[in-house]
């Protein structure tokens, strides 16, 4: 998720969002680089901003992050709001397996969307939020809505139809990753020895994952997570360098609300959401992403950046894989072997390895996990 249910960011997102990217720019606003996933499906938004970390309310989105010096003493309650994170992100990729039993890969993602959005917008406007009305920013957050919400969300979608959603929430953490090579290109940024054994150790790692499947037919439903994870990390970079100076809760909305007409047309255009029987698990599957996997999940995230130093309020995207993997096996009885195993921890050591102090990219900070699918 990365935060599937994006929010969460499937979900962060959003994102969905983006979190970690936020967090490890300590000193600086944190809203301004949550682009992940909704959640997030991460939310999602985002961080994101899965992306999930892309829904906060006026005094969360004008706040920061707190700096290492002056961070206040943990308390109980924020190692539970901490628990909670991991598990909302976490259960992403979950919910939209159990979603896309009864939906459409994009009838799921509208109603994931429609929800999200209806959360957002009841947050904007207790907030007394203004929204952007200039053709520039709102074409700024449209390029964000199709790359960080329409794109990601459908190929995790879809991509669960053939693979189990621990290999999804597995492919997903690679983000990371993939923002550091697009950042490379983009900002010019050297690669170094320890970037490259992490980078290394990641894919190496997306490979071992893979090979499970390997004649099984199920090699598109993986690269197409790996897909949503590229598009993912793009995002990371562009609204970084495009949309630093909007409050996390308008690019939230911007990115849902731009996203949902295009995929609620695709679902018309492709499927037929007004045939699918109503029954209490895709509804349960929609809010989960939609509501919690956003909007909750984003202001727990701001909460903790708020207490925390940046580097333990990052360790939260860490737990999303690991979670991931966990609920699919418990829950939904799916095979966790020696490869399982072995891939995710080569992907969780590359992204760490990648985040080690001392090797942030310029004008980025380091490489962001997803926060939601």
């Amino acid at each position: 998720m990365a935060s599937p249910l994006g929010t969460d960011r499937a979900h962060a997102g959003t994102p969905r969002e983006q979190y970690a990217l936020a967090a490890t720019e300590g000193r600086r606003r944190p809203y301004a680089d949550l682009t992940g996933t909704l959640g997030s499906d991460d939310y999602a938004s985002q961080m994101a901003p899965t992306s999930a970390e892309r829904y906060s309310v006026a005094q969360a989105s004008t706040s920061t992050a707190t700096p290492p010096s002056t961070a206040l003493r943990s308390t109980r309650a924020d190692w539970l709001l901490f628990a909670v994170l991991g598990a909302i992100w976490g259960s992403s990729f979950l919910f939209i397996k159990i979603g896309v039993g009864y939906f459409g890969p994009f009838e799921l993602v509208s109603f994931r969307l429609l929800f999200g959005a209806t959360t957002l917008a009841a947050i904007v406007r207790i907030a007394g939020e203004p929204l952007p009305r200039d053709r520039g920013t709102i074409g700024k957050l449209l390029v964000l809505a199709v790359f960080n919400v329409a794109i990601p969300f459908s190929l995790i979608t879809w991509g669960e139809l053939s693979i189990s959603s621990g290999t999804a929430a597995i492919l997903n953490a690679t983000v990371p990753l993939f923002t550091m090579c697009i950042a490379v290109i983009a900002i010019g940024e050297a690669f170094t020895a320890p970037r490259l054994v992490g980078l290394a150790a990641g894919f190496i790692g997306v490979m071992v994952v893979v090979s499970r499947n390997a004649g099984s037919g199920n090699i598109a439903g993986e690269l197409a997570v790996a897909g949503a994870a590229c598009s993912y990390a793009f995002s990371n970079v562009y609204a970084r360098r495009h949309l630093t100076h909007l409050r996390p809760m308008i690019i939230a909305i911007g990115q849902v609300g731009l996203a949902l007409p295009i995929v609620a047309a695709a679902a018309l255009a492709v499927e037929h959401p007004w045939t699918v029987p109503l029954r209490p698990e895709p509804i349960l599957a929609t809010l989960w992403l939609g509501a919690l996997g956003s909007a909750v999940a984003y202001l727990i995230s701001f909460r903790l950046l708020q207490r925390w130093d940046a580097t333990r309020a990052s360790l939260v995207t860490y737990l999303l894989p690991i979670v991931g993997v966990t609920l699919g096996a418990v829950i939904l009885g799916e095979q966790v072997d020696a490869r399982v195993v072995l891939g995710t921890a080569l992907i969780v050591g590359g992204v760490a390895t990648v985040n080690l102090p001392g090797l942030r990219l310029r004008g980025l900070g380091t490489a962001r996990p997803p926060a939601e699918a």
